[in-house]
């Protein structure tokens, strides 16, 4: 018995406990960085790369997709559409997760792999994490044999004439067409048969357009032809783009011109604090951000290649350290201050934020707030944070095109519009509140569906255990019953053997009795016998007296009736005598 009670305490306990451990854990998700390693291979090798998650939390579950060129690799399992998936399902409850994915090397060059789309992580509590990303590549790297030329061996266009005339090693033209031109027709043959050509930006739009011809060798080496178009009425005369093309002689393989000439893409110098950056003319080897596409803006009077976002129309430019002390990658330029900051963004379930520079002296600041640095994706940033330090501001844009200040919640990684500070007006405001308030919604519901898909599983779980209980201690009891049963029955059979001895006691001892009883018994018939003649002759005698005494009563009554008629008579006979 004390087993059971043992057992039914410790069922109890872990059933306490369940309901315990959902209410303390169940908390926003927090962020989430996601990094996708590197590697690289000849061509025909199968390499691997690592994607990793590491999180401010207890990871449930997550999708990521990654993105690669289909050019260069191809999976070693599915289909080589540009997309591959790593799922994650973590039944050990931890903060870090890895998985690997595996390639094939088809070809020469380099791959980025980059986290894209819906990709999500989701705690064990179904909150949405917020996702930092940290992109990877693979390049294939040539066998000695391939080879290396990636030149053009013929270039025409339709209409419009090249400035200067078409030569292999001259890599940017001029042209102009009218004004009824939509598509710039391009027709180039690589000097190799084993080169490929990769032909973007045909399409003319009033103004000055360009377009791209990439010639990439056997052994993945690029080779980029640049075309500049103007598109107006007045369409400039062959003669005339000759003229300009030698008063702007300068032109080189790489896109960059030593004169003034501000209509071709050039790869000026940059310089943040204090390293050296140059920027890339074009996006092939870092394809740009999911929303961006490529445009080209003014800097110092020299053009340059940047991604224009539909949306927020956020300019993003490439910049390459050129002095190896600066980080490579994107950065935000700002066309009014010349200035290039960090590309930072932030990722939530339903929108993206890019976080621009804070500039104090030119920007109203919020009340309540001072200025801080704290660490967004693994980058520091500049803040305003409030007494607390539970929350900052940071100045950005979203995905949907609003800029301004929004709060960041430092302990979990969510965001929030702040009203009354964002420089777009109140119903884009609203727009984006509802936008988020419809994705908590969502959550919620999820949240709700799941606390009571939890509390039945618990009911069920507390019935089962008490069953379980149940069933335990009447087994117990029953196993007491059966032992008392079988003593008892025991105990039965002993008491049958002596009522079997009380009854031949009790037979014997009547025997005795009736003998005696016999006797008793005649002798009672001959005293009654005896008392009932005396009885009768006593009888006899008192019936005898009173007859003689109702004998002479009754001769006592007739003397008296005869007496009474005599009188009776003489009555008679006065009466008629007196009549007379």
């Amino acid at each position: 018995m004390k087993n059971i009670r043992k057992i039914a305490a410790v069922l109890m306990t872990l059933l306490l406990c369940v309901p315990f451990f959902n209410v303390t854990s169940a908390k926003a998700a927090g962020t989430a960085r996601v990094s996708i390693g590197s590697a690289s291979g000849t061509v025909g090798e199968t390499v691997s790369v690592t994607v990793s998650i590491d999180a401010s939390f207890e990871i449930g579950a997550a999708t990521i997709y990654v993105s690669y060129d289909t050019s260069v690799l191809e999976p070693v399992s599915g289909s080589n559409t540009g997309t591959v998936t790593c799922n994650f399902l973590d039944s050990n409850a931890s903060s870090s997760q890895s998985a690997s994915i595996s390639f094939r090397i088809k070809a020469a060059g380099t791959s980025s792999l980059s986290v894209i789309g819906d990709s999500k992580v989701i705690s064990m509590d179904y909150d949405n994490a917020s996702i930092s990303r940290s992109s990877g590549s693979i390049t294939g790297i040539a066998p000695a044999s391939y080879s290396t030329d990636n030149t053009l061996s013929s270039l025409e266009i339709s209409p419009g004439v090249l400035s200067p005339a078409f030569s292999s090693n001259v890599t940017t033209y001029t042209t102009s067409v009218g004004s009824d031109c939509d598509r710039l027709t391009v027709s180039a043959a690589p000097n190799d048969s084993k080169a490929t050509v990769k032909v973007s930006g045909t399409r003319m739009d009033p103004g000055l357009n360009t377009t791209t011809i990439t010639v990439t060798a056997e052994n993945g080496s690029k080779k980029v032809y640049t075309i500049k178009t103007t598109k107006s009425d007045n369409v400039i005369t062959p003669e005339q783009a000759s003229k300009e093309a030698e008063e702007t002689d300068g032109t080189n393989q790489g896109g960059t011109t030593d004169g003034d000439n501000n209509s071709i893409i050039q790869e000026p110098a940059v310089s943040i604090d204090g390293n050296e950056y140059k920027v890339i003319s074009s996006f092939d080897e870092h394809p740009l951000p999911s929303g961006y596409v490529q445009s080209e803006t003014d800097y110092n009077g020299i053009k340059i290649a940047v991604g224009m976002g539909t949306n927020t129309r956020v300019m993003l430019a490439y910049l390459e350290s050129t002095d190896g002390t600066g980080e490579s990658g994107f950065y935000v330029y700002d066309s009014v201050k010349k200035t290039f900051s960090k590309y930072i963004e932030v990722y939530q379930p339903e929108l993206s934020y890019c976080i621009l520079p804070i500039d104090e002296s030119s920007m109203e600041l919020p009340d309540g707030y001072e200025a801080g640095r704290i660490n967004i994706n693994n980058r520091e940033v500049d803040v305003l944070l409030d007494k607390t330090g539970n929350y900052a501001l940071f100045y950005g844009v979203s995905s949907t095109g609003d800029t301004g200040w929004f709060r960041y919640n430092i302990n979990d990684g969510t965001i929030q519009g702040y009203a009354g500070y964002n420089s777009s007006d109140e119903p884009a405001l609203i727009h984006v509140q509802d936008k988020e308030a419809s994705a908590k919604g969502v959550v919620n519901v999820l949240k709700g569906t799941s606390n009571i898909i939890l509390a039945l599983l618990v009911v069920l779980v507390l019935i089962i255990a008490a069953l379980i209980v149940a069933v335990i201690v009447l087994s117990r009891k029953l196993s007491v019953s059966k032992k008392a049963f079988v003593k008892a029955m025991d105990e039965y059979d002993d008491s049958d053997e002596y009522d079997e001895l009380l009854i031949k006691k009790d037979d014997s001892d009547d025997s005795d009795n009736d003998e005696a009883d016999s006797q008793e018994y005649d002798e009672d018939i001959e005293v009654s016998e005896d008392a009932d003649i005396e009885e009768s002759t006593e009888n006899n005698d008192s019936y005898n007296t009173q007859n003689e005494e109702y004998t002479d009563v009754s001769s006592d009554a007739d003397i008296l009736d005869d007496e009474s008629e005599e009188i009776e008579l003489e009555e008679i006979e006065l009466e008629e005598t007196d009549k007379k």
